[in-house]
């Protein structure tokens, strides 16, 4: 953004990639666990597969080379694609790990028997024991230096809630085949990609806000984007703090993180309905709120981390209006980014 010192800029770039990698982590965490549905759509199976392309290319490198089959006609399944999407991202990166000194790759979709789409990706890499086999989806098991052993078991409960069953097949020197059958479904469906929206200006000079998050580095980067835009900015690390300032400070905007040290956000907001009525909630979550989770009625909108200064910036303002309606303010957001 223009006008930032580099230094901060860098801070920033650094932080919010640290917090990318934790959010995906705790993701694939809930998605082992489906604790994390998604929101399915129909989507073609090849075409959702070449408009990956781009980035499956740049993430196997120059040595590998990439083969993608689709068949006709296209199948279509119900699926969230954006899971797909990682499904798929993690079974080619899988492969190129497998294939150290180069190889090939090959991508196929088509119709399977018994009503099923089949999406196959086999490579020509070091291949797998029949231990290895055997404990491939488990979680934190891994057969890489350096993996969280998440990525099968994270694609394996992706595909088991969307219905389908995910298969290995792998010999010692002879290369990895995974395949994936899922329902197929009537219809030829183009994939619906968001289209990203223009972000408009918000005015919150003079705001009084109340920020609440334990990590120090992601605090101090919050604080700034808020006080770029004239906002007054009590902070705290902890609950109990929070709850001290809230006793003695009058705020517009309480944000909190949903984790925290002595007193989640959570337990905060249902405290502030009664401490400070009328008080508006952004909540702050990298894992996302529990489904069953029942949130405080002044809790307007919940903000999925990483998100941009922006995306920060927009919840402020709608908060700001916040009538005591939280229903109305979550549905006006898109959450995090």
């Amino acid at each position: 953004r223009p006008g930032i010192d580099p230094g901060v800029s860098e801070d920033l770039s650094d932080i919010l990639a640290a917090a990318e990698r934790g959010r995906r982590l705790v993701s694939q965490l809930l998605t082992c666990a489906r604790r994390r549905p998604g929101k399915p759509a129909v989507v073609q199976v090849g075409r959702q597969v070449q408009a990956l392309r781009r980035i499956l290319e740049r993430s196997i490198g120059t040595s590998v080379v990439l083969h993608l089959e689709a068949g006709e006609p296209d199948p279509s399944i119900r699926i969230d694609p954006g899971l797909l999407d990682q499904v798929l991202l993690n079974l080619v990166v899988n492969a190129r790990d497998a294939m150290p000194g180069g190889g090939e790759i090959r991508v196929r979709s088509k119709i399977g028997a018994g009503d099923m789409a089949c999406l196959e990706v086999e490579d020509t890499g070091v291949g797998m024991t029949k231990e290895q086999l055997r404990r491939a989806i488990e979680p934190f098991y891994s057969t890489k230096a350096g993996g969280n052993g998440l990525g099968l078991a994270m694609c394996y409960g992706i595909i088991e809630q969307a219905g389908g069953r995910l298969e290995l097949r792998s010999t010692p020197g002879e290369g990895t085949r995974v395949l994936i059958h899922l329902p197929a479904v009537a219809g030829d469906v183009a994939i619906d990609r968001p289209r990203r929206r223009r972000v408009a200006p918000v005015q919150l000079a003079g705001a009084r806000v109340l920020l609440v998050e334990d990590l120090a580095s992601l605090r101090r980067v919050l604080r700034r984007v808020l006080r770029r835009e004239g906002v007054a900015v009590l902070e705290a690390g902890d609950g109990h703090t929070a709850m001290d300032l809230i006793r003695d400070e009058a705020f517009d905007i309480a944000i909190l993180d949903v984790t925290l040290p002595m007193m989640s956000g959570i337990e905060i907001a249902e405290a502030l309905v009664d401490l400070a009525p009328g008080l508006p909630v952004l909540l702050m979550t990298g894992g996302g709120v529990p489904p069953d989770e029942l949130l405080a009625s002044n809790v307007v909108e919940v903000l999925e981390k990483p998100f941009t200064p922006e995306t920060l910036l927009q919840a402020v303002d709608r908060a700001r209006g916040w009538d005591g309606h939280p229903e109305d303010a979550r549905g006006a957001g898109d959450g995090g980014s």
